[in-house]
């Protein structure tokens, strides 16, 4: 799920805000114990973050289909894209995967589904899990608070929610038609994400 892109403190009834997290965005699709970390350029991540992928392929669901990024925190637990490393590189930290939305899981597509029930899933899945899986972090409801809680922390940023904007893109994601706001407005750019998304289902085993 792409988040909406707001600068400005704002605060609205139906919002909720997480933290913006500096990392590498994908998709997991796991398959038994197969597990795909695909990337926005439909790359799969798996086999550069060899302690991420073995965490979501032990988690008990069978099916299971995760947007999320993976990043790592320093000592205060901020993250940050330089510390992944370069390609070939070992990151300065244990890399963690952060999920921020649940789309498929124990045979159900929750695309469709609104934002809390969604979320709900995903607490449910992650119960048990190890370091290098870990939830999205929620704000403060009060959506000034929450812009405060990001500058007294030094985040990223924030990522404001609500359930119909999430719920739209949600129910297009798996399939490769993202917002122009992600993949540019160009044909050719969603027709090779429609593309990465059939691959991605191809690794893990199961047509999603």
């Amino acid at each position: 799920m792409l988040a909406s892109e707001q600068k400005a403190p704002f605060h609205r009834a139906g919002w909720i805000f997480e933290v913006k997290e500096d990392g590498y965005r994908c998709l997991v699709f796991k398959q038994g114990k197969g597990v795909a970390l695909v990337s926005r350029n439909l790359r799969n991540l798996a086999p550069q973050f060899p302690d991420v992928a073995p965490a979501l392929a032990a988690l008990p669901t069978s099916t299971l289909v995760l947007d999320g990024e993976i990043v790592v925190f320093d000592e205060r637990h901020v993250s940050h894209l330089g510390y992944l490393g370069k390609r070939g590189r070992k990151p300065l930290a244990p890399p963690v995967f952060v999920a921020f939305d649940c789309l498929f899981a124990r045979g159900r597509d929750l695309r469709g589904k609104p934002l809390h029930a969604r979320r709900k899933a995903l607490e449910r899945e992650l119960r048990d899990t190890s370091k290098a899986v870990s939830l999205a972090r929620r704000l403060d409801a009060n959506g000034i608070r929450a812009w405060q809680q990001v500058r007294d922390n030094e985040w990223k940023g924030w990522s404001p929610k609500t359930e119909a904007r999430s719920t739209n893109r949600a129910r297009a994601h798996v399939h490769g038609s993202r917002s122009s706001t992600a993949f540019g407005r160009d044909g050719r750019r969603r027709a090779s994400s429609e593309r990465g998304a059939s691959s991605a289902q191809r690794a893990s085993g199961r047509e999603f």
